[in-house]
């Protein structure tokens, strides 16, 4: 005889709700025709697959293929970060061929590929630009041509093994700059236009090479990774437009509790558009803590949605649903989803805003949100 499994007894128990009015909480559809990716940053999957990482899915039964779970669940778009040459580091260590590799297993499920470029040996962000060891020593003109080689060369191998990215981020966070000192930004723009000069040089120089070997084929994103100084990102990108960068796609991320509430970020949207319509916006990194341990030290508190399991949910619905209004947002891609239970002595850091407990390894409900968005509806 079949047992019926009550849904909801299964998540009280499992995840600790408060009330059977709280699970059934954003369940409606959101209507996203215009959405044209959806997924996530899932560059450590391969490393917690080693380490034989733990993934349940609602029921608490084993997650065979993570992957095929995501596609199951509406993922459509995977990213994955390639560093020039990283070390043993367990969560830096994404080179070409891991992610060569990688990129095989997203193209045969039929995701579209998202690669981010990060021209460091290490994690590259808006606090941490350092340019990879070996071309420590270039001059500016000797780093533009080793820019445009390595793009290329990267892109080539790529194509060659038939895992050309349909969406490339060039850099990741670059409101400082990135290839410090090269490349440096200041927080005064204004303050040195020839910051900006060699920044513009640097990032040309990967523009075209993506271009010369894919062409129009391929979404061009550069991004910033916090929305917290607006006016800033407003004139980051007024200086893009000034200075004929050619990109496809303005790359915003999204963390509640450094960015605030999403319906102070629609007015940014609306002031990027006025300055290029013709630019799609993508949320290349969304991030939602389900603990306040997901939460900096320093950072506000706040938050429309409190840092809970079904906050967690509250808040990525809320985010999709504001933004489903906007026919420039093409959609948005969710950062480390993969963070998970590997064991009592997890090598990662724990970041507790995954999509997975890091305790149990159960999906949370906040993944469910992805099964809500219809890029279908009228």
């Amino acid at each position: 005889m079949k047992t019926i499994l009550d849904p909801y007894l299964l998540l009280k128990n499992s995840l600790f709700l408060k009330s059977k009015e709280e699970c059934a909480l954003y369940t409606r559809q959101i209507c996203t025709p215009h959405f044209k990716y959806i997924g996530g940053d899932l560059s450590l999957l391969p490393k917690y697959k080693e380490l034989r990482a733990v993934y349940k899915n609602e029921e608490n039964r084993p997650i065979s293929n993570l992957l095929l779970f995501c596609g199951e669940n509406g993922f459509n778009t995977i990213r994955c970060r390639l560093l020039v040459d990283p070390g043993k580091d367990l969560f830096v260590c994404q080179n070409m061929e891991y992610v060569v590799s990688f990129a095989k297993e997203i193209k045969s499920l039929g995701f579209e590929f998202f690669l981010v470029i990060h021209y460091s040996d290490q994690f590259a962000d808006s606090s941490l630009q350092k340019k990879p060891f070996e071309w420590n020593d270039l001059l500016l003109d000797e780093l533009q041509q080793k820019v445009y080689d390595y793009t290329c060369n990267v892109l080539t191998i790529l194509k060659e093994n038939d895992v050309s990215p349909d969406l490339i981020q060039i850099g990741n966070g670059l409101q400082n700059g990135f290839l410090w000192e090269d490349g440096f930004l200041h927080e005064d723009y204004s303050a040195n236009n020839k910051e900006w000069t060699r920044f513009l040089l640097l990032l040309k120089s990967a523009e075209k090479a993506i271009r010369k070997v894919l062409n129009h084929q391929v979404n061009i994103i550069i991004g910033i990774d916090s929305l917290q100084d607006k006016e800033r990102a407003l004139e980051f990108f007024s200086r893009l437009m000034i200075g004929n960068i050619d990109f496809d796609t303005i790359g915003l991320s999204y963390r509640p509790y450094t960015d605030g509430n999403i319906s102070g970020i629609l007015d940014l949207i609306d002031n990027l558009l006025c300055l290029n319509g013709a630019k799609d916006i993508l949320f290349t990194e969304v991030s939602i803590p389900y603990d306040s341990m997901g939460i900096p030290i320093g950072h506000r508190e706040d938050l429309e949605f409190e840092p809970s399991i079904m906050g967690q949910k509250g808040a990525l619905y809320n985010m999709i649903s504001q933004i489903a209004h906007i026919p420039q947002v093409s959609g948005f891609i969710y950062w480390y989803p993969e963070e998970t239970l590997v064991s009592e002595k997890n090598p990662f850091h724990l970041n507790y805003a995954g999509l997975f407990n890091n305790k149990s390894g159960q999906v949370m409900p906040a993944f469910s949100v992805f099964k809500l968005i219809n890029r279908r509806c009228r």
